[in-house]
């Protein structure tokens, strides 16, 4: 779905700016040490008006509204009076959804202009800051990977990539199922095998980003989404890597080190104990925690302790600072779909680039300063400030 895909960036009054080079800046260091952060998890709220939002006007509204439509095919689907979230209290019922989600369902193309009208008749904003009142955050990227692969083992096909054992609740946790062990091949041969790929070191990042798309030796691909995980809180690999004093920059570099070192490899990604297990799917997109598929560069992933899947996120950020960008303006309307573990905070996110090379080498790259509106319907009553429980 992606193989054709090209990074949009909305620089300064422009509709469209095509960025034809790779961001430069180092690894995010939440895929290196699964370090999240040690604030609390608060948010504060601050109503403001939209056009107190830098860049607002300037955006591809109606790309946001594509996004925004996913999601309301569940909210629609859910009963009225639940909560939009069972994560967290913030966002009101689902019946504050349903009339903008019945309107969004009736506009099936629109201009920028229509979509801009339709967020802002729809949704009030609010800055948000953390506990100590600081509007400032970090912005990172995810994608959805490719590896190479098979549905028999044989030949350079002999790593596999399991489902979780159908006894996944009562043994999580225990050193029978940690990440050594199972590479030892704890799991080996009670049938829970549903691939074998080529690349220790790419089947390790699969695990990082959650989901991927083997595609099958026979032509065919076979898209994975995260279906479980063993217990264990990640790791990383930075330690690893620094014993070795491997100074391993992108996470392209990290697996082309790992993959032509394929026993410095088992020894370092078996110093992370987490694993997660994967299920086919049929949609050809990646699906985010909210069970919808993702759009690139719309879809971003937030701490759904606070905020709830589906609310419109506005995302004011610069590029990286080098002779490449200069710092340009990267300011746009997102939709919370997904969250993952290192994305912990009020102002943390991590935009999905889609797949292909470009997506993962932008992805791998990319780490910058940022400030987060959310819009949240104007029927929902907002506290000055939420902790995440």
């Amino acid at each position: 779905m992606y193989g054709s895909y090209v990074l949009l960036v909305t620089m300064p009054n422009s509709k469209f700016k095509f960025l034809t080079h790779l961001f430069l800046s180092l690894l995010l260091g939440a895929i290196l040490t699964g370090c999240a952060s040690t604030k609390s998890r608060i948010v504060k709220f601050e109503e403001t008006s939209f056009d107190k939002i830098p860049g607002w006007e300037d955006d591809n509204h109606s790309w946001a509204l594509d996004a925004f439509k996913n999601s309301c095919k569940k909210i629609l689907a859910a009963k009225a009076d639940n909560s939009i979230s069972k994560l967290t209290k913030i966002g009101g019922s689902v019946s504050d959804w349903q009339p903008p989600c019945i309107e969004a369902s009736l506009m099936p193309s629109c201009s920028d202009d229509e979509a801009q009208a339709f967020f802002e008749r729809w949704f009030t904003p609010y800055k948000t800051t953390d506990d100590e009142n600081n509007p400032h955050g970090t912005l990172t990227g995810y994608y959805q990977i490719e590896l190479q692969g098979s549905r028999k083992p044989g030949g350079k096909y002999k790593y596999p990539v399991y489902k979780k054992p159908p006894n996944l609740a009562d043994i999580k946790g225990s050193d029978a199922i940690n990440q050594a062990a199972i590479n030892g091949g704890a799991l080996s041969g009670k049938g829970l095998e549903i691939a074998w790929v080529d690349n220790r070191a790419r089947l390790y990042f699969m695990h990082i980003q959650g989901s991927g798309v083997v595609k099958l030796n026979d032509g065919s691909e076979m898209v994975l989404g995260f279906d479980g995980h063993n217990g264990y809180k990640f790791k990383g690999i930075r330690d690893a890597l620094n014993e070795r004093n491997l100074k391993l920059h992108s996470a392209n570099a990290m697996m082309d080190w790992l993959h032509k070192n394929p026993k410095d490899c088992r020894a370092i990604i078996d110093q992370d104990p987490s694993f997660v297990f994967f299920r086919k799917q049929e949609a050809a997109a990646a699906v985010g925690g909210q069970g919808v598929p993702l759009k690139p560069e719309r879809s971003i992933a937030v701490d759904c302790g606070l905020y709830p899947y589906g609310a419109p996120v506005w995302v004011e950020s610069k590029l990286p600072q080098n002779e490449l960008y200069q710092g340009k303006e990267y300011k746009r309307l997102f939709i919370a779909q997904d969250t993952g573990g290192a994305i912990r905070g009020a102002v943390r996110g991590d935009v999905f680039f889609g797949r292909g090379m470009l997506a993962e080498k932008v992805a791998g790259g990319f780490k910058v300063p940022t400030k987060f509106y959310i819009l949240l319907p104007k029927t929902v009553k907002v506290p000055a400030s939420y902790t995440a429980g």
